[in-house]
C-alpha cells in the first residue's frame, strides 16, 4: 500500500517569535525507521526577505506524524515551502502563506554587538540581566504540574534562566545529596527508545530512534518557561553521572541527536545550547567542541547562543563562556579572563555557572551558605559578568521532609530564600545602564574597613584567588559609578568632574537611602558598619 501524505498548517497568523507549525501526516508509512529514513525540510521567508532553511522532525514512533516549525522574527507576510522524502521513494511538496503580527514578545537572546560582554533580547531590544539557576533533573518529575510549579516559583523569585538536562542518569543520592529516585521523580532521562528504560546502567538504547513522548514533555517545559520569559539552557549531557554518554564521539548517533534537538526546539525563542556539561570528562577539548559547537551553529537556523560548560575556549564557535570555579576570588578571576579575551580579539559574555551551590560540601559551617553565595554573586556582577547558582538540596527529594531537591531536581519550598537576596542584586544593577559599565577597581581606594570579624566567605583560602577586602567598582566614567564594599568601612572614589546623585543600598534588605550629592574630582563614602557589605550608586545629575 502506498503512503498518503497530507500537510496541515497550524494557523493563519502567529506573533513574531512564536512559531507556525506544519504537520506532515503519513498514512501507512513504508519505511523501517522514520528517524533515519525520512527527510522533511522547508524554507520560509518574508516578502522581499532572505529565505531561511529549516529541518523538520519525526513526532511519532511509527512515522505517521512529522512536523516542521517556522519562527518569524518580525511582523509581515510570509511564504513557505515544505518537502517530504523517504527511503521508500515517497515524495510530496507543499507551500503556503501566513501572517506574523507584532506581539511585543522577547525574541532570541543575543550578544549585544555594542557591548559584547552583555546580552540583549532580540525583538524588544531590552538588555537581559542574567540570573540563572541549575535544575538538572527537572525533567525527572513524572507530573508536568510539578515542572510548571517549579518554573513559576523560580520566575517569581527573579530567576530567568534554567539549566535543564536532556539526557542524564544517576543513582540515589547523587553527589552525596539527599535526592533519591521515587515513583514521582526519577533521574533516568530517556530521550531515545530503550529496551530497559528503568535500568540505570544498561538501558540498551536504540540510538537511531527517539522517544517521542519524552521530547514532547521537554517541549512543554520549554513552552511554559517561555511564557514566563525564562531561558532554558538545553544541556545535552553531563559528565559527572552514570553512563555519561551512550554514543561515540563524531558518530552518526551523536550528530543525529544534536540535529534532532535543533529541529524540535530551535523554533522556541527562549533556548540556548550547552553542548556538554563537563564534556571534558569524556571528550577532547579541541576538535570535539569545535566540531559539535560548529554543528549547532549550522543546523540551528535561528542561531541560538551556543556554549559548553566547564572549559574556557578561545575558538570561533562559542557565543558565551560557561565557566566553573568555586568560592571567593571571582572578581579577580574574571578580570583575568576578560583581559585574556580582549587579547584574543574575540569578546563574548562570561558566565560563572557554578561557584559552589548553597550548603554543598561545606568545609566549615556556613562556608557555602546563602550569604556567602550572595557575596560571590556580587563579585561576579561587579566584574561585568554573569552568574548562575543553585538552591540547597537539604529539604530532600524522596527523603524527608521531601519538599525540595534544589539544584538537582529543581523543586524548592518556602524555607529556601536565597534567591530573594539575589532579587535585591538585580534591583540594584537594573537601576542604571549596567551593560555600559565596565570594571574600574582602580578608581576606588578602600580604608578603615572592619576586618575584626570576617565571615567564612573571606576566610576561605581554598579559592584560586585570595579575596582582598578592597571595594569593587563598576562604572561608566562620567555617568554612573557602582561601588560595593565587601566588609564595610569607607572608600574614596575618583570621579570625572560633575555633580552626582548618591544612593546608598543595603544588599541584605534592598533598602535605599539618599546621600548628599557628590561633586568634584573625588568622593568619600560615609563610614559603613562591618563586616557586612554595602553598595553605593552615583549617577550624574
Amino acid at each position: 500500500m502506498s503512503s498518503e501524505i497530507r500537510f496541515t498548517q497550524s494557523t493563519e497568523s502567529v506573533e513574531a517569535y512564536d512559531c507556525l507549525e506544519v504537520v506532515v501526516g503519513v498514512t501507512s508509512p513504508g519505511i523501517s525507521n522514520p528517524f533515519t529514513d525520512v527527510r522533511v525540510t522547508g524554507t520560509f521567508h518574508k516578502k522581499d526577505g532572505t529565505p531561511l532553511s529549516v529541518d523538520g522532525f519525526c513526532d511519532s514512533q511509527d512515522g505517521s506524524v512529522h512536523r516542521i516549525r517556522f519562527m518569524p522574527s518580525s511582523a509581515g507576510s510570509y511564504t513557505y515551502s515544505v518537502s517530504y522524502r523517504d527511503a521508500s521513494g515517497a515524495r510530496a511538496e507543499h507551500s503556503g502563506t501566513f501572517e506574523a503580527t507584532d506581539g511585543e514578545r522577547r525574541g532570541v537572546l543575543r550578544v549585544d554587538r555594542d557591548h559584547p560582554w552583555s546580552f540583549v533580547w532580540e525583538g524588544t531590544g531590552e538588555h537581559c540581566f542574567w540570573n540563572g539557576t541549575t535544575t538538572y533533573y527537572l525533567m525527572g518529575w513524572r507530573d508536568d504540574a510539578v515542572i510548571r510549579d517549579t518554573i513559576d516559583r523560580l520566575s517569581g523569585l527573579g530567576v530567568n534562566r534554567l539549566r535543564v538536562l536532556v539526557y542524564g542518569r544517576n543513582h540515589d543520592r547523587p553527589w552525596g545529596q539527599p535526592v533519591v529516585n521515587t515513583d514521582a521523580f526519577a533521574m533516568r532521562l530517556n530521550p531515545w527508545v530503550a529496551k530497559w528504560p528503568d535500568d540505570m546502567e544498561n538501558p540498551e538504547f536504540d540510538l537511531s530512534r527517539f522517544e517521542v513522548g519524552f521530547w514532547q514533555k521537554y517541549e512543554r517545559l520549554v513552552a511554559h518557561a517561555r511564557a514566563k520569559d525564562v531561558i532554558v539552557s538545553v544541556i545535552f549531557h553531563i559528565g559527572g553521572q552514570i553512563l555519561p554518554v551512550p554514543y561515540l564521539p563524531y558518530s552518526e548517533d551523536e550528530v543525529r541527536y544534536y540535529r534532532y534537538a535543533a529541529a524540535r526546539l530551535g523554533a522556541y525563542s527562549n533556548v540556548t545550547w550547552d553542548i556538554g556539561n563537563e564534556h571534558n570528562f569524556h571528550r577532547d577539548t579541541h576538535f570535539w567542541p569545535r566540531t559539535i559547537g560548529g554543528l549547532m551553529r549550522r543546523v540551528d537556523p535561528y542561531r541560538h547562543l551556543v556554549g559548553a560548560h566547564n572549559v574556557v575556549y578561545h575558538q570561533e564557535w562559542p557565543d558565551m563562556q560557561l565557566i566553573q570555579t568555586w568560592d571567593a576570588g571571582l572578581n579577580a578571576f574574571l578580570l583575568e579572563k576578560r583581559a585574556a579575551q580582549q587579547k584574543s580579539g574575540r569578546i563574548v559574555p562570561q558566565v560563572i555557572e557554578e561557584y559552589g551551590y548553597e550548603d554543598l560540601w561545606e568545609k566549615r559551617p556556613g562556608h557555602r551558605a546563602t550569604d556567602t553565595r550572595r557575596r560571590c554573586a556580587w563579585e561576579v556582577y561587579m566584574a561585568g559578568c554573569h552568574q548562575t547558582n543553585g538552591e540547597t538540596t537539604r529539604t530532600g527529594c524522596g527523603v524527608e521532609p521531601d519538599t525540595g531537591g534544589g539544584w538537582v531536581s529543581g523543586r524548592g519550598d518556602d524555607s529556601m530564600t536565597m534567591f530573594e537576596s539575589y532579587r535585591h542584586i538585580r534591583d540594584f544593577f537594573t537601576s542604571f545602564a549596567w551593560w555600559r559599565a565596565e570594571p574600574h577597581n582602580e578608581l576606588v581606594t578602600t580604608y578603615d574597613y572592619d576586618g575584626t570579624s570576617l565571615p567564612p566567605y573571606y576566610t576561605n583560602r581554598d579559592a584560586k584567588q585570595v579575596t582582598e577586602f578592597n571595594a569593587l567598582c563598576l562604572a561608566e566614567p562620567g555617568k554612573a559609578y557602582a561601588v560595593w564594599l565587601p566588609v564595610g568601612g569607607s572608600v574614596e572614589l575618583s570621579l570625572e568632574d560633575g555633580t552626582y546623585a548618591v544612593t546608598r543600598f543595603d544588599p541584605l534588605t534592598g533598602a535605599r537611602s539618599d546621600e548628599p550629592q557628590a561633586s568634584g574630582a573625588s568622593w568619600t563614602s560615609p563610614k559603613t558598619d562591618g563586616p557586612r557589605d554595602w553598595a553605593f550608586l552615583l549617577t550624574r545629575d
